[in-house]
Formats: structure tokens, C-alpha cells, sequence
């Protein structure tokens, strides 16, 4: 074992060598079947998990401002009459929801439109004034959205607020509360977010920013000297995953190791790689690219029939505490 995690240990050293002074031999790529799935990581593909950090910048989209909106707690609203212009105001709505009009005392506007509030403020004022035409408009909005950017830290005209995504794969936001985050990419999270603020505030804009990627990881498995789930550097490869296990046994079989990954249905995705070929050619750029949350899964004979193996096989190597972004493993284990 000692001379082969040495020997994978060089060949992951010359990833850092090749950047400066280039890689001998073949550029060509490992022998694996794939059908065209395995491609280098994508990161507007990255898939969140626990301990990501996003950050969410709100912003105010004009676009999707409300026709309806409804007077609230705290705004300022203008009562004009064309016809008594002696009963024309500003005042302010109160905690109770209700606002003090002359002649007419406390009224109740909290949750009208302005129209509506319009409309009411004319039938009140009809029993004392002879054809009132009272107009109602809101002069100074006072929202729990305005309340929510007041607290956000400011950031040229934008606010922002920053999430970690917790052990149980959900993540806090302002007023929308928990919101379930591993498992989706930035886009999908971003969907996600804007949905929920925007049944509640329609002229709000979100944009969603990964900050820190620290839930990269892989899941090395077989014949290797420490199966387990491994930090994944940001570009790694499947022979050095193998390294980071201690190497592989004596009795691996690199020309049979598994890759398995989450397919675009949400199901396991198995695929064999050729890593003796890296080995025999001394060549890393023949390796193959990993994504977070692959498997690489090293047999002690060869395996033919791929997904036949997954299915009897594989999930009873599978460790007890398996992360969220592991999870489909386990979700399509009927």
C-alpha cells in the first residue's frame, strides 16, 4: 500500500507541477463510459449543502409593483375633499389600525385599498356633508417590507442579508423564515426565495450569490485504506479522491472503479472509469473531473453490469451519517 499512496500522491502533486511546467504524455481522456456525462464542474451547476454560505441581495423591481395595495400600520394617507376643502388632512395610521377625521371621529382604514378607503370616507361623511367626493392617497408607505430593508445592511441602494446553510439543509431568511436549500443550485434557490417574498411583497426583488462553497465533498468507497466522506479541493479528479482514502488495497481493481453521481432525474447515475490507464501513463489530465457529492467506488473484481451492481451492491457500503447532498442515494433505494 505504502508504494501506491505514494505513487498517488506524486500524481496529485503534478496537478500543482502541471500549472507551471505542463504534463507529459497523452492529453487524451480515461477510459470510462459515460455517453458524454462526465464533463468538468460547472459551477452555475453547483449543488448547495450544510455549511454553504449565500448571500441574498434585495432590491425594490417596480416592475412588479402592486395596483392593490392595502393601507397599513404607520402610513401617511391624504384625505382631500374638492367640494369641503375644510375637512382636508394628513394623518397618520395608527397601531389599531384606525385614524381620527373631523367631523366624523375614529374610522377604521387598516387593510383598504385607497379606492376602498375613498369610497368608505364618502359614505361616513354623507350623513353631515351634502355630496363630499373624498379622494384618499397614501402620501408615505410604511410596510414590514419597508421595516425589513431598514434593518438589512446597505449596500448602494441594494440590502443584503447573509445565510448558512444549517445541518438540517434549511436556511433563515427575513419574514419568510426557513427555506429549504440543500440539495438545490443557486438558480433553483434563487426561484425558490423569489416565490416566497413575492407572494408576500410583489414589487420585491431578489438575487441569490454563493459566497463560500464549504460543503464540497466526495464519498470514496471499496477497496481503499480509509472509506469516508472527503473535502473536495475545487478541481479533483477521481484517482485523487482514491489518495485522499490512503490509497487503494491490493486487491482493487482500477479498471472497474464506479463513479456514481446524481443523474438528471435525481437518480443515481453509475459509470465505470479506467484508472489504471492514469496510473500506467503517468498522465493526471486523464483523470477524471469530479462533482460535489460524486462516489467513487473502488471493486475487488470487475464489474460488468454497472447498474445492476449499484442496485444489490452498493448502498450496503453506504456509511450511517450520509449527508443531505449524498441523499439521493438513498432516495432511490426502493
Amino acid at each position: 500500500m505504502g508504494l501506491r499512496f505514494i505513487t498517488l500522491s506524486f500524481l496529485c502533486l503534478s496537478v500543482a507541477m502541471g500549472g507551471f511546467f505542463g504534463c507529459a504524455g497523452s492529453k487524451g481522456k480515461a477510459s470510462y463510459e459515460t455517453n458524454g456525462l462526465i464533463t468538468p464542474l460547472n459551477k452555475n451547476k453547483y449543488i448547495l449543502g450544510i455549511g454553504d454560505v449565500v448571500d441574498v441581495l434585495y432590491f425594490r423591481d417596480y416592475s412588479k409593483g402592486d395596483p392593490y395595495y392595502r393601507l397599513n400600520v404607520k402610513d401617511e394617507i391624504e384625505v382631500i375633499s374638492s367640494s369641503h376643502p375644510d375637512i382636508n388632512c394628513k394623518v397618520a395610521m395608527r397601531p389599531d389600525g384606525k385614524v381620527y377625521l373631523q367631523r366624523i371621529g375614529e374610522v377604521v382604514l387598516l387593510g383598504l385599498t385607497p379606492i376602498e378607503a375613498s369610497n368608505y370616507l364618502e359614505n361616513k361623511y354623507s350623513y353631515t356633508l351634502k355630496n363630499p367626493e373624498i379622494s384618499v392617497s397614501v402620501t408615505r408607505f410604511h410596510t414590514p417590507l419597508d421595516e425589513m430593508f431598514v434593518s438589512l445592511e446597505s449596500e448602494e441602494s441594494k440590502q443584503r442579508t447573509r445565510a448558512i446553510i444549517r445541518a438540517d439543509g434549511y436556511l433563515n431568511l427575513p419574514m419568510i423564515g426557513d427555506i429549504k436549500a440543500a440539495g438545490l443550485t443557486v438558480e433553483e434557490l434563487n426561484n425558490e426565495i423569489s416565490s416566497k417574498y413575492s407572494s408576500r411583497f410583489p414589487s420585491l426583488g431578489t438575487t441569490v450569490i454563493l459566497t463560500g462553497a464549504e460543503s464540497r465533498q466526495v464519498l470514496v468507497l471499496g477497496e481503499v485504506e480509509k472509506p469516508g466522506i472527503y473535502p473536495m479541493p475545487r478541481y479533483v479528479g477521481a484517482l485523487q479522491a482514491v489518495s485522499f482514502a490512503g490509497g487503494y488495497k491490493d486487491s482493487a481493481k482500477l479498471k472497474s472503479v464506479l463513479l456514481i453521481r446524481k443523474g438528471r432525474d435525481g437518480k443515481p447515475l453509475p459509470m465505470r472509469v479506467d484508472l489504471s490507464e492514469v496510473l500506467s501513463s503517468g498522465d493526471i489530465t486523464k483523470d477524471v473531473p469530479l462533482q460535489p457529492y460524486d462516489v467513487v467506488y473502488v471493486p475487488k473484481t470487475t464489474i460488468n453490469k454497472v447498474n445492476i451492481f449499484v442496485e444489490q451492491y452498493i448502498y450496503k457500503f453506504l456509511p450511517p451519517n450520509l449527508g443531505v447532498g449524498f441523499s439521493f442515494l438513498l432516495n432511490d433505494n426502493d
